[in-house]
């Protein structure tokens, strides 16, 4: 799981720095639920961190192309 937390660890602080909140929250409870050993909660919620994860990046590139820029 260390992997795997390490990862979280980074999508929360990138998300945090981009004020995407959601996405830094989720990636938090799953940092906790690891921290606690609950694997469950955590293959339990993973799929909703992905779905936060696409829906954020599709939202930050449609904003970067309305200002004319380039993901």
């Amino acid at each position: 799981m260390e992997p795997y937390s390490v990862r979280l660890r980074a999508l929360r602080d990138g998300a945090q720095i981009l004020g995407e909140e959601t996405l830094s929250r989720q990636a938090r409870r799953l940092e906790q639920a690891i921290a606690d050993g609950d694997r469950g909660r955590v293959q339990r919620e993973h799929s909703t961190l992905c779905a936060l994860y696409e829906t954020t990046v599709e939202q930050l590139s449609r904003r970067a192309r309305e200002e004319g820029e380039e993901i």
